[in-house]
């Protein structure tokens, strides 16, 4: 280092450049250098003054060496007069450095000029260069000590407080889905948790159930109710569905045949007799219409009453005989008509005798009495759908709902069965008078039909038995019109012989063949 209070030593390094350079300047007396020529910041090495190098200092002048800094300091620098102490955070744990080395993670110092760092403890952290150590944070903890980090709480488990050292695992009927929680979640209605230490809280069971949250068992559904998959309550059953057991996800529908009234049922309950229900799952039974009846409970359709039988109210598990003096022609009926004539108690028709002198070609109007029926007993009958058309009616579809509803059988034809889609036409030896007829007449005795379709039987004193086709000497129409058209071709081919033959006997020019005039 060069000073301008130091003349002689410029004036020695100019000399010994001079005599480098082969020249040379008046002689003079030598200046010597010693240590009291050194300043602060330097020492005399027995030649000249030096600086002192970074890791020492020299505090005063004419120093002979320099002095190395002690632990705790340090200096980065050369030719000073004194060190650095080692910032917080930081230290310096031998003499002679040259820099200050930053506390490790998991370790701090508050202090300046130190010589070591101090470790943190369990439940605290600290990052490098640390200058104080930190609590670990709510959600997160630390078992061991001198940590750079501390550890979250995984799924299932939780830490409340800060600087706590363990983890706490969440109690049954709770759970904590993620990571680094202060807390647990109670479970919610509908679901449980049964362990400790649960990460998720798990669904009731169908048929089980929780009102409450927090909870670690689910209550099992008690008969006539039903609990879903979650369900937070039981639910009644509702009209037209029962549940005989506990513990069931659903309700059953009612059986077709019976019903379920109330909400809330272990059971369901039969249709009585008059009553019926053809589909499932309903809260009531049908009343069997006027004109049927229902004989047995639990009952899925109703019966009509046959020809000969009746009943005019609805709800009847019986129909009831036509009665002596009355008849019933048709299945289905709701009321019966007076006849003095009629025979029995149970009489489908009222016999109409033929009047004398009536020529067999007059037509003699008979009242209808239906003689073929599914059933002639007071038995049970096929069982008719309601919608159905019944025996003497029909429709496109069989059932009421078609277009134009149900339509009665035309005279000459009849409809035996309920649901028909179509009439048919009565035999020869058989008719029908009336619209809406469930079966054809035989034609009475003295009587005869020819033909089918009829709706009238003829007179004949010569028919023998029920159901007469002919009558001797009777020609039906048909046949009269091919008699008549018979005729009227071999009188009309006659004519044109005979013309012809008169034709060529007549006098008068013959036509040859005709010639080409040219």
């Amino acid at each position: 280092m060069l000073s301008a209070r130091r003349p002689h030593l410029a004036f020695t390094i100019i000399a010994s450049l001079l005599v480098a350079l082969g020249l040379s300047l008046a002689p003079a007396p030598a200046h010597a250098v010693t240590a009291a020529d050194c300043v602060a910041g330097e020492y005399f090495d027995g030649a000249a003054c030096v600086d002192a190098p970074a890791g020492s200092f020299t505090a005063v002048n004419g120093a002979t060496s320099a002095t190395l800094c002690v632990a705790g300091l340090y200096q980065d620098e050369t030719g000073q007069t004194s060190c650095k102490s080692a910032p917080a955070g930081s230290y310096v744990d031998q003499a002679g450095a040259t820099s200050a080395t930053l506390c490790a993670a998991g370790s701090y110092q508050g202090s300046s000029g130190s010589t070591s760092c101090t470790p943190t403890v369990a439940g605290y952290f600290a990052a490098e260069g640390a200058t104080a150590t930190t609590a670990c944070a709510v959600g997160t903890y630390q078992p061991n000590p001198a940590q750079g980090s501390c550890i979250s709480a995984p799924a299932g488990q939780f830490v409340a407080s800060t600087g706590s050292t363990t983890v706490s695992s969440c109690a049954a009927g709770t759970f904590q889905a993620n990571a680094g929680q202060s807390s647990c979640t109670p479970a919610p209605a509908g679901s449980i948790v049964a362990s400790t230490g649960a990460a998720a809280a798990t669904l009731c069971a169908a048929g089980s159930y929780q009102p409450e949250a927090g909870k670690t068992t689910c209550l099992t559904a008690p008969a006539g109710r039903y609990a879903a998959e979650g369900a937070s309550a039981a639910t009644v059953c509702a009209a037209g569905t029962y549940q005989p057991d506990a513990g069931k996800g659903s309700c059953i529908q009612a059986p077709a045949g019976s019903f379920v009234a109330a909400t809330g049922s272990i059971a369901s309950t039969l249709c009585t007799v008059g009553t019926y229900q053809p589909s499932a799952g309903q809260a009531s039974c049908i009343d069997a219409p006027a004109g049927s009846f229902v004989a047995k409970t639990g009952s899925l359709s109703v019966s009509q009453c046959k020809a000969g039988t009746y009943q005019n109210a609805k709800g009847a598990s019986t129909c009831l005989n036509a009665g002596a003096g009355y008849f019933v022609a048709k299945a289905g009926a709701t009321a019966r008509v007076a006849c003095a004539t009629a025979v029995g108690t149970t009489a489908t028709s009222c016999p109409v005798a033929a009047e004398p002198g009536v020529a067999s070609d007059d037509v003699q109007d008979i009242e209808p009495a239906p003689v073929t029926t599914p059933d002639m007993q007071q038995a049970e009958a096929t069982p008719a759908d309601p919608l159905q058309c019944l025996p003497g009616t029909w429709s496109e579809t069989g059932l009421s709902t078609a277009p134009g509803g149900c339509v009665e059988a035309e005279p000459g034809y009849a409809v035996v069965a309920a649901g028909a889609t179509n009439q048919t036409e009565c035999a020869p030896g058989t008719f029908t008078q009336q619209a809406g007829a469930s079966s054809c007449r035989p034609a009475p005795v003295g009587t005869f039909v020819p033909s089918a379709g009829s709706s009238k039987a003829y007179v004949c004193d010569e028919a023998l038995g029920l159901g007469a086709t002919t009558c001797p000497g009777y020609v039906s129409p048909a046949i009269i019109t091919v008699w008549v058209i018979s005729g009227v071709l071999v009188l009309g081919g006659a004519g044109a012989g005979f013309w012809l033959y008169r034709r060529s006997i007549a006098p008068g020019p013959i036509r040859g063949p005709e010639k080409q005039i040219p």
